[in-house]
């Protein structure tokens, strides 16, 4: 087979999110099948398998495996020319200009079968929403792996809205999309963090979800990732979200995230806190340990409220907004808070003290 060495190197770079197995040496390979005019690249872990489809010419049909990091290595460093793979005798024979090598390989008969199969739903989604609602609230699942349903994202579509949603107990981040022009669905389903991370890093364009009874199959282009969903009742998440509040604060959201940033540097602990005063026009952002920081920043309100926050967690969200300003909902200084932008609501928990 021949194939154009940067092409070959992007789809390389794609599967790297499935290939991290190495203890299993088949696994710690990429699986290379030739059909007509293409060849599929494949990486699995057994929890999710990854394929890119390329164009290239084909004279013999190949179906071997190659070890992925010293593929990978050996094509960052090659010319912008065409390779030109040939197998035999278990090695792969690899020529690209001056450049020539030879790759032990492993037959494709110890490949795992992973075969998707039974009923399934479907929703097709712009690459534009899904990107959004996912970087909307991936940075508030839990990375404590003894709850595993609050380590990945919940998608919910009811009817025609769509929603993702992702808490760690301390902080819940929902992201919704009304009105989607598809037929009538209800359906909700787990979905890792980090195989969304490589899909909206990866995908382009229209993305298909068909959703099975444990699996989700996603097709964007000629990058197509199969995952095992994670099991397991997610939380009624609604039932965190207050039905209304005393007052609200609309305020600029760069100005906010820069001074939260820049005072949270005299703080040496997670648990430590800021705290957000607001002095009717003002809002002064203050850090205090044996060290004290403060921040002004001019708003268009006459409240005089106080609340105590976790930096971190205001950081995250603010960081992942593509918004001009937030709104900041409250009932009183000790009660769930919502910030809300766009399609975001963000419940967070003011600290004590």
């Amino acid at each position: 087979m021949k194939v154009n060495s940067k092409q070959l190197l992007a789809a390389l770079k794609k599967l790297s999110g499935a290939i991290n197995n190495p203890s299993v040496p088949v696994l710690a390979n990429v699986r290379i099948i030739t059909g007509l005019d293409q060849v599929n690249l494949i990486g699995t872990n057994l929890n999710q398998t990854i394929k890119v489809t390329l164009p290239c010419e084909v004279k013999t049909q190949i179906d071997t495996t190659i070890n992925f990091k010293r593929i990978t290595a050996i094509c960052s460093q090659l010319v912008d020319d065409y390779v030109k793979i040939t197998i035999k005798d278990d090695t792969a024979a690899l020529k690209c200009g001056k450049s020539r090598f030879k790759l032990a390989c492993i037959n494709s008969d110890q490949w795992p079968i992973d075969n998707v199969e039974g009923d399934f739903k479907e929703i097709t989604l712009d690459y534009k929403t899904i990107k959004e609602q996912i970087h909307q609230v991936f940075y508030a699942a839990s990375k404590d792996e003894s709850r595993a349903v609050l380590n990945g994202i919940l998608f919910e579509v009811k009817e025609r809205d769509f929603n993702t949603v992702a808490t760690d107990g301390k902080r819940l981040a929902v992201s919704s999309v009304y009105g989607m022009q598809q037929e009538d669905l209800n359906i909700s389903f787990i979905c890792p963090v980090g195989v969304l991370m490589d899909v909206i890093k990866n995908a382009s364009d229209y993305i298909n979800l068909k959703i099975y009874e444990s699996k989700l199959s996603v097709k964007s282009g000629n990058y197509e990732v199969t995952t095992k969903l994670i099991e397991g009742n997610y939380p009624n998440y609604t039932q965190i979200i207050p039905g209304s509040f005393a007052g609200k604060l609309h305020i600029n959201k760069v100005a906010l995230l820069e001074a939260v940033q820049r005072v949270s540097l005299i703080l040496d602990s997670f648990t430590e806190s800021i705290k957000l005063v607001f002095n009717g026009n003002e809002l002064h952002v203050t850090a205090q340990t044996q060290d004290s920081a403060q921040e002004t920043i001019l708003i268009e309100s006459e409240t005089n409220e106080e609340f105590s926050f976790n930096p971190i967690f205001l950081i995250d969200v603010l960081k992942n907004l593509d918004t001009d300003h937030v709104m900041l909902n409250y009932n009183d200084s000790i009660s769930p808070t919502l910030i809300s932008a766009n399609n975001l609501k963000y419940i967070l928990m003011p600290m004590r003290g």
